[in-house]
């Protein structure tokens, strides 16, 4: 038997150090949403219960999870909430495309253009890295680009952590502040504006 994990949610970003144009702004506030998965091994096969040790890839299936595999087709998410620039978001369905995380890999590994899109905002993922793996966990980290028409290019990073006993599939952002050159998330899902960012990077080079 098949068995869909369940995802949730939360994103957020921080802006870049620089801006795409002058006349471009900050993208403000923060955004959740719920879907589910599949996990799959190196030759496509889903693993079962137990078995996400083994697992080097995502197949973002159906956003009720009532479906089977969909090995290359974007899955769907929905949006549970929305805070600032992406309050008009609440109930808007998004795609996400299936990737892998490691060798061997049944789908594309990262860098991956329009990853996640969702609400005219698309995220390109440039790099994932895996923090813990075990039969029963899977924690994931990642960075990449967020872009949206007429706002300024976000610099960000996820954290992605599944467990089989409780059919969670969580997204999380970064609990730390980093320095302006590492372009990070920070923590609890709040997006900085550029403006802040830009007067801390002007500090750092007057020292």
């Amino acid at each position: 038997m098949i068995k869909r994990l369940q995802m949730t949610g939360m994103v957020a970003v921080l802006l870049a150090a620089f801006a795409v144009s002058a006349e471009a702004g900050p993208i403000t506030g923060t955004f959740a949403f719920k879907g589910h998965l599949l996990p799959v091994g190196g030759d496509g096969s889903v693993n079962g219960p137990g078995s996400l040790n083994p697992t080097t890839g995502i197949d973002f299936i159906d956003l009720l999870g009532i479906g089977g595999p969909t090995p290359g087709v974007d899955g769907t998410f929905q949006v549970t909430s929305g805070t600032g620039n992406f309050s008009s978001f609440v109930g808007a369905l998004g795609t996400i495309k299936d990737f892998s995380f490691a060798q061997p890999a049944a789908f594309p590994m990262a860098p991956l253009s329009a990853f996640q899109v969702v609400g005219g905002v698309t995220f390109d993922l440039l790099t994932v890295t895996v923090t813990n793996q075990t039969p029963y966990w899977l924690s994931l980290q990642g960075t990449g680009i967020f872009h949206r028409a007429g706002f300024d290019d976000t610099w960000g990073s996820f954290a992605l952590k599944t467990h089989w006993d409780d059919n969670s599939f969580e997204f999380s952002a970064r609990d730390t502040i980093p320095e302006p050159a590492s372009l990070l998330l920070i923590g609890a899902g709040l997006i900085i504006g550029g403006s802040l960012l830009r007067r801390r990077h002007l500090s750092t080079r007057s020292v």
